[in-house]
């Protein structure tokens, strides 16, 4: 079996990563502020605009790593999707329904930010504040309440994780794809 078939992220992907990322913390942090709904600076906006165009390929490697699908070709232990962290073993029916509620808040707000990386001119429908606007919390049902800040929760754990993995993954200019890949063989043993 080839080494590349081993790893979800092939050398190929590696390469875009490196060369869309490698030393270029501006465009991390750019696309932070977009998946946080954050305001954005004009740099960030020429930034995003210079690196996001079109349904390339960049667009499928980073929605494979923000939202992954499961395909049936990945890697043996490597199939995952965001559906799969659902912690549901050994919990209540009420509890499932819960993390239900809040995961799928979670990924409908993931995807549409994606969308936003690429089209800076969509709409936001779904707004990462008001998961925690609870002026009116008589409004709400406690359900409600837990769902919405646990979607809020997960976002933002989800993009840190991502942003660094891509951060450590690109790694720097100077690192071949090839050194990239032996230094993180080498991080995986430890």
């Amino acid at each position: 079996m080839n080494k590349t078939n081993k790893r979800r992220i092939t050398d190929a992907s590696l390469a875009l990563l490196k060369a869309t990322f490698a030393d270029n913390e501006a465009l991390l942090m750019a696309m932070r502020r977009v998946f946080l709904q954050l305001p954005l600076t004009l740099a960030d906006v020429d930034t995003l605009t210079a690196n996001f165009k079109g349904e390339g390929e960049l667009k499928a490697l980073l929605s494979d790593m923000f939202n992954p699908q499961i395909r049936g070709d990945e890697p043996f232990n490597q199939v995952i999707d965001l559906w799969m962290t659902l912690e549901v073993k050994d919990k209540d029916s009420e509890s499932v329904v819960l993390q239900i509620k809040a995961k799928k808040t979670a990924i409908n707000f993931i995807k549409q930010q994606l969308n936003k990386l690429f089209d800076l001119s969509l709409d936001e429908t779904v707004k990462l504040k008001s998961l925690i606007d609870f002026d009116n919390i008589d409004d709400f049902s406690y359900t409600d309440v837990h769902a919405r800040v646990m979607a809020r929760n997960f976002i933002v754990q989800h993009v840190e994780q991502q942003l660094s993995g891509i951060s450590m993954l690109s790694g720097t200019k100077t690192e071949t794809v090839e050194q990239t890949i032996a230094r993180l063989e080498k991080n995986s043993t430890k």
